[in-house]
C-alpha cells in the first residue's frame, strides 16, 4: 500500500512537472507570438507612418510647385498690368490730344461758319442793292442786319419809283430749299414777329426776299406763290410782292 502511494506521488510529481513544462512552453510560445505580433504591428504602423510621410512629402512638393506657379503667374499678371497701365496712360494722352484737336476743329468750323455767314450777308446785301437799283428803287439808308426774334440778315430802307417807302428784308442761306423758304414765309406771317419789327421801326410795307448760293428748283414756284422774292448770283429769280 505504501509503495502504491509512493508511486502515485511520483506519477503526480511527474505529471506536475510535465504540466509545468508544457505551461512554460506554451507561455514562451505565447510570449514569442505576442512579441512577433507586436513587431509585425509595429512594422505595419511604421509602414503606414512612412507611407503617410511620403504622401505628405509629395503633397508638400506639389504645394510648393503650385506656389511657384502662382508666384510666376502673379509676376506675369503684374507685368501685364504694368503694360496695361502704360497703354491706358498713352491712350488717355492720345484722347486728350484728340479732344483738343476736335475742340480746335470745332472752333475752326465755327469760325468758318461765321465767316461764311458774314460773306453770305455781304453777298446778299450787295446783290439786293444791285437789284433795287436795276428796278428803280432808291436806297434811303444803309443796309444792316437786325436781331428780332432771330436775325434778319439784311434790312434796307428803300423808296419805290412811285415814291412809296418800303423795307427790303432778306434771309440769306447757303442752300435754299422749301423748308428754308417755308420758315421765312411763316415768320413773315407771325404777328409777334411783325410787332417786334414795328417796335424796331421797321414798318410795312415789306419787300421780302430770300438769298441763296444754291436755289433748289421747287423753291421758285413756292416763292412765287408766297410772294417772296428769290435772289442768287444771277440776280432776281423771283420778284418780291410788297407785304402790307
Amino acid at each position: 500500500m505504501t509503495q502504491m502511494v509512493t508511486q502515485i506521488s511520483q506519477v503526480e510529481e511527474i505529471a506536475r512537472r510535465v504540466v509545468q513544462e508544457q505551461v512554460g512552453i506554451l507561455r514562451r510560445d505565447l510570449l514569442r507570438e505576442m512579441r512577433e505580433r507586436e513587431h509585425r504591428q509595429s512594422e505595419r504602423q511604421m509602414e503606414r507612418v512612412w507611407e503617410a510621410i511620403h504622401a505628405l512629402a509629395q503633397a508638400q512638393a506639389r504645394t510648393e510647385q503650385r506656389v511657384e506657379e502662382l508666384a510666376q503667374a502673379q509676376a506675369r499678371t503684374e507685368e501685364r498690368l504694368t503694360r496695361l497701365e502704360a497703354a491706358v496712360e498713352r491712350l488717355a494722352e492720345a484722347q486728350a490730344r484728340t479732344e483738343e484737336a476736335v475742340s480746335q476743329l470745332f472752333r475752326q468750323v465755327g469760325h468758318l461758319a461765321n465767316l461764311m455767314g458774314a460773306d453770305l450777308e455781304v453777298d446778299a446785301e450787295e446783290l439786293l442793292l444791285y437789284v433795287m437799283e436795276q428796278k428803280g428803287y432808291r436806297s434811303l439808308g444803309p443796309a444792316y442786319p437786325i436781331l428780332v426774334d432771330g436775325e434778319i440778315d439784311v434790312a434796307l430802307p428803300v423808296e419805290s419809283p412811285q415814291g412809296e417807302r418800303l423795307w427790303a428784308l432778306v434771309e440769306a442761306k447757303a442752300r435754299v430749299r422749301q423748308k428754308e423758304l417755308g420758315r421765312w414765309a411763316k415768320r413773315l406771317k407771325d404777328a409777334e414777329f411783325l410787332r417786334r419789327l414795328a417796335e424796331a421801326r421797321i414798318e410795312k410795307p415789306y419787300l421780302p426776299y430770300i438769298f441763296g448760293l444754291r436755289i433748289y428748283p421747287q423753291v421758285i414756284a413756292a416763292a412765287e406763290k408766297a410772294g417772296i422774292g428769290v435772289l442768287d448770283f444771277r440776280g432776281e429769280r423771283v420778284e418780291a410782292t410788297p407785304l402790307s
